[in-house]
């Protein structure tokens, strides 16, 4: 359940994005972090997903460059 959601908004950011609908991954982290409750600790939704593979897994490629949003 857990998986399919994180899927989902990872697919659905994806086309935000694309559709120009927001500018960049960051003003989506802020609207979730401030309106919707996300965690401020894991920063923000498109790192958690960048973090976790989901995104490259969904999308096909990742929200940040590579190097940003990395546990490494």
């Amino acid at each position: 359940m857990r998986e399919a959601s994180l899927a989902a908004l990872a697919e659905e950011i994806r086309v935000l994005l694309d559709e120009g609908v927001v500018a960049e991954a960051a003003d989506v982290d802020l609207c979730l972090l401030l309106g919707a409750g996300w965690p401020f600790h894991l920063g923000g939704i498109t790192p958690y997903l960048d973090r976790t593979g989901i995104s490259e897994k969904i999308t096909g490629r990742r929200f940040s460059p590579p190097g940003v949003a990395t546990l490494t």
